[in-house]
């Protein structure tokens, strides 16, 4: 099937951009507060108002709303936006380091040690390539964006997949 048609058919069956029948708490309260918040200066995301790339944006609002401070990227994308906004992160894993948000290219297999609770891993690519990946299968909440699988570990959540907009 063509990818136009699939993206469309994604949006066209995903949740509400308010978070309407989501029956999650965990999940509308990412749905309202950092996938679609209300755009108000002087909140934890102004600085990021003006970022056009939607998924760079979806994952910096992330960072911010849950302290996500040890971040680790193993993808080629946004090295340069992550140091204009003057974020650090690592791009070889250090085992003794518990990274809280790891940014990845969907077929990057993640190291089992890095799959613990409180972590959020971002996938990135094709949505067919999204649960072939380790950490789709061992994840409690899989929110799918289509072009981003967002993974969340978290033992307190039940396992459950989640069709989102951005």
């Amino acid at each position: 099937m063509d990818k136009g048609i699939k993206k469309l058919l994604h949006i066209l069956t995903a949740y509400s951009k308010k978070g309407y029948g989501i029956h999650s708490p965990f999940v509308f309260d990412f749905q309202r507060n950092i996938t679609h918040p209300e755009r108000k200066s002087g909140t934890i995301y102004s600085k990021y108002l003006e970022e056009t790339d939607k998924i760079l944006r979806l994952l910096l609002r992330t960072k911010a709303y849950y302290k996500l401070d040890e971040l680790l990227l193993l993808t080629n994308q946004y090295h340069k936006k992550l140091e204009e906004y003057e974020i650090n992160y690592d791009t070889v894993p250090q085992k003794e380091t518990q990274y809280n948000l790891i940014i990845a290219d969907a077929e990057q297999e993640i190291d089992k040690d890095f799959l613990k609770h409180g972590t959020f891993i971002a996938l990135l690519r094709k949505n067919e390539e999204l649960k072939r990946n380790n950490a789709y299968k061992e994840c409690h909440v899989f929110l799918n964006f289509y072009d981003l699988g967002l993974c969340i570990f978290n033992t307190g959540l039940s396992k459950e997949e989640f069709k989102l907009r951005l």
